[in-house]
């Protein structure tokens, strides 16, 4: 049972848990489910017989109750919670443990995670109630965590005694600098984390779709211009190149409008030319013959 001097300390936790977010239901084991367990909580253990390991739990005069896992034989056994999470979140997971006779040679009795290696210190042989606490930052995909209050472990089985109670898991927003304990990420990284190698990828390969797309784009519209002119030296390249230099104009600077003589709109005789030039009417006649050939 837990004895008044910790029930008063763990009672002034419990009023701080209830100043944060606390995911844990019935943390200190003060009330029951009709199937007579813990209300929230369930028990496993590798070996299913009662004479293998007893788990009970009790309330003390003041409310708090506490779970306990007794081992005769050898055996990995929790009490378990799932609890609700938000993905990529870091958690402080906690709780009082006290142990009586617990081997010294495997793992003794401790908070974990459930199908992962995070767990918190061990407590072992004989010990009084002990804060014990781990910080898990949660996966990319991560909506529930399970926790467990555990004696031994897998491939670690263990005997004795280990009572549970004031079991909190509150999001946290990082642990602090030198914390033990601490998994999924650093306790110094930076808030905002830098950004993480799939994003990088993820942005990499966007860009390459993005550079791809645009090459296509733009061999596509240099390969229609080049259809409609053809290629050099065909037919139709040829054809363009004749047609548009027949219906050319060529500006003759003595005739243009104003030109020469200082009178506005008159042009300068039909017949007079400079060296190296013929009239403008001359050379509009021959491109007119030209296109009638």
């Amino acid at each position: 049972m837990v004895p008044a001097a910790i029930a008063m300390v763990l009672a002034l936790a419990a009023g701080t848990a209830q100043a944060v977010q606390e995911l844990v239901r019935n943390g200190d084991f003060a009330t029951a489910a009709s199937s007579g367990l813990p209300e929230g909580w369930s028990n496993e253990s590798w070996l299913k017989s009662t004479t293998a390991t007893e788990f009970t739990w009790a309330q003390s005069e003041n409310g708090i109750g506490a779970a306990t896992i007794r081992s005769r034989e050898p055996n990995d056994a929790s009490w378990i919670q799932s609890v609700g999470v938000s993905p990529s979140t870091w958690y402080r997971v906690s709780a009082w443990i006290r142990t009586e006779n617990v081997g010294t040679e495997r793992m003794g009795a401790y908070v974990s995670v459930m199908d992962t290696f995070f767990y918190s210190e061990e407590l072992r042989g004989t010990r009084p109630w002990t804060p014990v606490v781990l910080w898990v930052k949660t996966g990319n995909l991560d909506t529930s965590i399970k926790v467990a209050l555990r004696l031994g472990g897998y491939s670690s089985l263990n005997t004795g005694t280990a009572q549970f109670t004031m079991v909190s898991v509150e999001p946290a927003g990082r642990p602090p600098r030198g914390s033990k304990q601490v998994y999924g990420g650093a306790s110094d990284e930076s808030p905002s984390g830098g950004l993480p190698w799939a994003r990088l990828a993820a942005l990499a390969v966007a860009a390459g779709i993005g550079f791809v797309l645009w090459r296509y784009l733009f061999a596509a519209s240099r390969g229609s211009r080049r259809i409609e002119a053809g290629p050099p030296g065909s037919a139709a390249s040829t054809s363009r190149a004749k047609r548009t230099r027949d219906d050319a104009v060529e500006v003759d600077p003595v005739a243009a409008p104003g030109g020469g003589d200082g009178r506005e709109g008159a042009g300068p005789d039909e017949g007079a030319t400079s060296p190296g030039q013929r009239p403008a009417a001359l050379r509009r006649k021959k491109g007119r013959a030209k296109r009638g050939r």
